[in-house]
């Protein structure tokens, strides 16, 4: 494992606890929903680390970021994104968002051009009236809170990897249900206000025009979240943009396949 720099920097009203990994260009990975920066895994961090100093963080009210006193929205994490790349002193990063984190990615694009270099998508959408939704039975237990903690681990396994894949990998599923997710435990509040903030985005299908980044667009064939239409039209409307189609990979096709993954974003970004 790469040496890794952890701290805390302050943006407007809250404190963001980051994590720094490798030396070279910068690599902003961006979490989704209800995860920490370290949930990108370090299977997959240490890879790209071998070629760029790749920074991570727990958005805001989540891991050892602080609350703050400021709204929830997209557009907020987008700012805080912003804030972040500026107290450490980053002017220009490639940027890669997962699943919300994409929402975030697009945001900071829009609204930062220039603090972003090329821009990565990965299970991500445009939002809004124009993404295809899940299904409903899966939409209602990706914002469901209501169940324990390990009961809620236990779901976003279901939804995340596809059965197929668990089967023949009984060790993942086995430490990944070791214990419950912090975040379940710790912030149930915090993650209502950051799932109301996705449910409330207004999304970005009117404006991806206006993404004038190189793109790549990640989506896994079984992403039963996120289903792979959205990036379709993600790399439809992005002038600048192409898609790569993962077969056998769900929401979490990170730790399926980390080093397909991990081998795309580079080849995408050049061996800096």
């Amino acid at each position: 494992m790469k040496e890794i720099i952890r701290g805390k920097v302050k943006v407007e009203d809250a404190e963001f606890a980051y994590a720094i990994a490798g030396k070279g260009y910068p690599l902003l990975l961006i979490m989704g929903f209800a995860g920490l920066g370290d949930y990108w895994g370090w299977n997959f961090i240490n890879l790209m680390a071998k070629h760029f100093k790749v920074i991570v963080f727990d958005n805001r009210g989540l891991g050892g970021s602080t609350r703050g006193d400021k709204a929830f929205s997209i557009r907020r994490f987008s700012e805080d994104t912003a804030g972040l790349l500026q107290a450490l002193k980053i002017e220009k990063a490639h940027v890669m968002g997962w699943s919300m984190g994409s929402f975030i990615a697009q945001e900071l694009a829009l609204h930062h051009p220039s603090s972003v270099n090329r821009l990565i998508l990965y299970s991500g959408s445009c939002g809004g009236l124009h993404a295809v939704f899940p299904s409903p039975s899966i939409l209602k237990d990706m914002f469901d809170l209501s169940r324990s903690p390990r009961e809620l681990t236990q779901r976003a396994l279901e939804m995340m990897l596809p059965e197929k894949w668990l089967e023949e990998h009984p060790s993942f599923r086995e430490g990944f249900l070791a214990q419950p997710i912090s975040v379940y435990r710790d912030n149930p509040q915090v993650l209502k206000e950051q799932a109301r903030a996705i449910l409330t985005w207004e999304g970005t299908y009117g404006r991806l025009e206006d993404i004038h980044h190189k793109t790549l667009l990640l989506t896994g064939r079984e992403d039963l979240m996120v289903p792979p239409e959205n990036s379709e039209i993600l790399a439809e409307h992005i002038p600048d943009s192409w898609i790569e189609v993962i077969d056998g990979g769900g929401h979490g096709m990170i730790y399926q396949f980390p080093e397909k993954i991990a081998s795309l974003v580079m080849d995408f970004l050049g061996r800096e």
